[in-house]
Formats: structure tokens, C-alpha cells, sequence
């Protein structure tokens, strides 16, 4: 770059000359041209070109009104479907472990049941237990308690409590456990007993068919409903 030496103008009334001082001015590539400096000014003030206030009043633009709601509806709507997809996501998943604990609790419930079944004898099908020395009989139309001889020669009876929802079991009349958990309930359940008078009069093995109908979840959109249905038959002969 080219300085130059700018000689302003004195004022010679009151005692201040040119060669009394002197200004050194970086001349820059834009630098307004020699003639125009100090034309048609008597203060040797230097005009400022347009370029150069272009620079110095450059409008910045930011965002309008229009703009920012736009911006804001966009991120609303984006939110909105993220937020639904994890509510989505979380109540699947709430569903699928209902689902789980009421399958395993009738699973285990039918397995149970249905082990003791296959090695009992003397079943007797009814709404109330029996007395001793009860004599077996059928339920064609289906009830909610049974109760036979299992293997070792106890009274076990298996009744569906429906003020609860849930399974028990009893052993010789004494000891009630429960069978299913308190995570289900069971709508309904009914045992379905066949053959178990004397194997000349029915010509019949002791079969007996459980049919269950039960729901898990707390709340009615996490509810699942399942039925299941078993028939298991005495595996010893009938006499």
C-alpha cells in the first residue's frame, strides 16, 4: 500500500499554517481519488464514499412474527408424534408383560391341575365339597370345585373362589393354598367331569376338561383376556 502525505488547510487569521503539521493517511484500494478529497471542502474534511457506508449501515435481517410460528407449529407437530410413539411404545409393552404373567399363571395353574388329575382316582365334581366318604361323581354341566384322590391317598380339592378371581387348592380339608397370583383374575372357570361311575355301567375312563377364562393389566387398555381349555383323563384303569 501507498501512504500519502494529506497537507490539510491552515487557518492563517488565527496563526495555525500547513507546514505546521502534517497527517499521514493509509491510502486503502477503495480510497476516494485525489481530486475528489479535497474538492469543494475549505475544512478538508474527506467525504465518505457509498461503498463505505454501505458497510457501516448494513441491514441484518433476523426472523419475522410469521416465521417464528411457523417454526414453533413445526416443532409442536414433531413433538406431538414423538411424544404419541413413546406412549405407543410404552403401552405395548405394559400389554405384552400382562400378557406374559397371565400365561404363565395359567399355565402353571393347568399343569398343576392337571398332573394330579392324571394319577388320581374317585373324582366327584360339584359346587361344595364333599363329605367323607363321598361317593365319585359326574358333572356334565361343568361346577367349580373338584375333588378326588391323588396318588399318596389325600383329599385334595381344587376350587375356583370367585369373590377373588383366583384358584385354591386344598389338601385333606386343612391347608388352602392359592394357585394363581394376584396379578390375574379369573373371569370364570368350571371343571367338566365324565365317566366316573363304574367302568361296566359307563364303559368310560374318568376324563375331566377344565375351561378357564381369565384377564391380566390394571388399566382396561393394558387388559388382556386369554381361554384355555384342557381335557386330562385318569391314567389309572378303571375298575
Amino acid at each position: 500500500m501507498k501512504n500519502l502525505i494529506h497537507k490539510p488547510r491552515g487557518c492563517v487569521s488565527c496563526g495555525v499554517y500547513p507546514h505546521t503539521f502534517r497527517r499521514i493517511v493509509l491510502h486503502r484500494t477503495h480510497a476516494v481519488p485525489q481530486n475528489e478529497q479535497t474538492a469543494g471542502y475549505s475544512n478538508g474534511v474527506i467525504p465518505v464514499r457509498k461503498e463505505q457506508n454501505d458497510i457501516l449501515f448494513r441491514k441484518v435481517w433476523g426472523f419475522t412474527l410469521i416465521e417464528m410460528i411457523v417454526s414453533l407449529g413445526v416443532f409442536s407437530v414433531a413433538l406431538l408424534i414423538s411424544i404419541s410413539a413413546i406412549l405407543s411404545v410404552s403401552a405395548a409393552q405394559k400389554k405384552a408383560v400382562a400378557l406374559q404373567n397371565a400365561e404363565d399363571n395359567f399355565r402353571f395353574a393347568f399343569e398343576a391341575i392337571a398332573k394330579e388329575i392324571r394319577t388320581g382316582r374317585d373324582f366327584f365334581c360339584d359346587d361344595v365339597a364333599p363329605p367323607p366318604g363321598y361317593v365319585p361323581k359326574d358333572c356334565a354341566t361343568g361346577e367349580r370345585l373338584l375333588t378326588f384322590q391323588n396318588a399318596r391317598g389325600q383329599t385334595i380339592s381344587y376350587e375356583y373362589e370367585s369373590n377373588s378371581g383366583r384358584l385354591q387348592k386344598t389338601v385333606d380339608r386343612l391347608s388352602t393354598t392359592f394357585l394363581t397370583s394376584g396379578l390375574v383374575h379369573i373371569n370364570d372357570f368350571k371343571f367338566y367331569v365324565v365317566g366316573t361311575g363304574a367302568a361296566t355301567a359307563d364303559l368310560r375312563q374318568p376324563r375331566v376338561t377344565m375351561l378357564l377364562k381369565g384377564t391380566a393389566g390394571v388399566s382396561e387398555a393394558e387388559q388382556v383376556t386369554l381361554r384355555l381349555q384342557t381335557t386330562v383323563s385318569q391314567r389309572r384303569l378303571d375298575n
